[in-house]
């Protein structure tokens, strides 16, 4: 358009040379007014008009359509014929992102909503951002950007949940090893002393060193206490979200992998009440996060919170968290540790620890390199799964 303007221009100024007059004058009035006008105009407008941004789903599946909405606001009676906004996809598992632009008219006194949509077809955290808004005058002479202040950004992130595997694995009871808990079975009784379970009547084969004698001394006849079954976390999956730079060309196929693992043991664990905690780094909050899982809901809140920490960006920040916690005393039946790659150095530390009874490490990046036990651990041992086909290697272990 400016090559059009610039040849009215042109023509103008000859016109008026050749045809000195009132009405060549008035012309090339008008043709030098024009981009003044149009100039203040835009001016106007890019201090009124706001732009807000906000994302229809905050959960979805992968290959799934997510709507973005931007709402444009222009209170003031100048129409904008030609408005760019370009907005930045980001996925968070593999830190590369994607723009989408979209050109729309902006009407005077109006608020309009505009809609897009984008699909990942991988999984975890996808940001969405509008990076610039750029209005243009009607001629496309001029051209500026709202400023920051005038952009908003509401719900504009989204979490692809894994599709989780469904698994049939046998699930160890670890009940009766003496892990510590607060927490005691309401329908189960067990061997834990600090925790009368219930009182009833002396039955042949009961312990003598059971016998409540205050109470068989008031009724008369033989009672017993019944312990209480300590309802411990009998399982710790420990998830290291770090994909290291060797990986970077397919560092999302390894975080999927990831996740659809972390969730499918949680499922499963579910499934047979068997309490466990869902243990990860957070990147953002600098923070190792630990949730306790012990049915289904707490079970997607961890997936959820999985997906949103991300990749973590060092090495063993989870595992030297779980180290350095100081927290000696507790125990867990099964410490089932969920990595790209296997370090040699933190799994010897793990399991001299004495956290927990066996340990089995899940490695996802490939490669063969690396993958044996430091020591002689028989409560110990190594998994490789294959990205392309972890049901089947998550078929066959041992929980």
């Amino acid at each position: 358009m400016i090559f059009i303007y610039l040849a009215m221009l042109i023509i103008s100024v000859l016109f008026y040379i050749l045809y000195k007059g009132v009405i060549s004058f008035l012309v090339l009035v008008f043709v030098f007014a024009v981009p003044i006008v149009m100039l203040t105009m835009l001016l106007i407008c890019r201090r009124k008009i706001t732009a807000a941004l906000r994302l229809e789903n905050s959960r979805c599946t992968a290959g799934q359509s997510i709507p973005i909405a931007a709402e444009l606001t222009n209170p003031t009676l100048i129409p904008v014929l030609n408005c760019e906004i370009t907005f930045e996809i980001t996925l968070a598992s593999e830190n590369s992102s994607e723009k989408i632009r979209i050109n729309t008219p902006i009407f005077p006194r109006n608020m309009q909503r505009l809609s897009a949509s984008f699909s990942s077809s991988h999984y975890g955290l996808v940001r969405c951002k509008m990076i610039s808004v750029k209005i243009y005058d009607m001629l496309r002479l001029f051209r500026f950007k709202l400023p920051a202040k005038k952009l908003n950004h509401i719900n504009c992130e989204a979490i692809i949940l894994p599709k989780q595997i469904d698994l049939e694995n046998t699930v160890s009871d670890y009940s009766d090893i003496g892990l510590e808990s607060e927490n005691y079975s309401a329908v189960k009784a067990g061997d834990d002393p600090s925790e009368i379970f219930s009182i009833r009547d002396y039955s042949d084969g009961d312990r003598m060193s059971r016998v409540h004698w205050k109470l068989t001394a008031k009724e008369d006849r033989l009672m017993v206490k019944d312990y209480s079954l300590a309802l411990a976390d009998s399982f710790f999956i420990a998830a290291d979200t770090y994909i290291p730079p060797q990986f970077s060309g397919h560092s999302a196929e390894i975080y999927d992998t990831l996740a659809v693992m972390t969730t499918s043991i949680s499922q499963l664990l579910c499934q047979n009440n068997a309490r466990h905690i869902v243990g990860f780094f957070d990147d953002r909050s600098q923070e190792a996060e630990f949730i306790k899982v012990d049915e289904e809901g707490e079970s997607i809140t961890a997936c959820v919170r999985l997906m949103m920490a991300g990749c973590c960006n060092k090495p063993s920040r989870l595992v030297n968290e779980i180290l350095e916690s100081g927290d000696q005393r507790r125990r867990y039946g099964h410490m089932i540790c969920i990595s790209a790659i296997y370090d040699a150095a933190y799994a010897e530390a793990l399991i001299c620890s004495g956290l927990a009874c066996r340990y089995t490490f899940l490695i996802c990046g490939g490669g063969a390199d690396g993958t044996e036990l430091a020591g002689d651990h028989a409560n110990a041992e190594i998994v490789r799964i294959d990205p392309k086909n972890a049901a089947a290697s998550l078929a066959a272990l041992t929980l």
